[in-house]
């Protein structure tokens, strides 16, 4: 819950609380919450990205080397 809250509030407001930093920097240290950022913001770029270039989505059957579960 404390991943979804911060990452959803970082993207949608690009900003997040002083308590909620503190929160997450008990939970996981300052390089654990800078490291997150890093992650929403690679994440955010690559949607952003995928968007742009309006890719369909990939039926995972068609794809060599994954395993689709029966």
């Amino acid at each position: 819950a404390l991943v979804y809250d911060h990452c959803s509030t970082l993207l949608a407001e690009h900003k997040i609380s002083d308590a909620m930093f503190e929160t997450a920097v008990a939970r996981w240290g300052r390089a654990g919450v800078m490291e997150l950022g890093g992650i929403c913001g690679y994440y955010s770029m690559l949607a952003t990205i995928l968007n742009a270039a309006e890719r369909p989505l990939v039926d995972p059957a068609g794809i060599p080397f994954t395993v689709v579960a029966p």
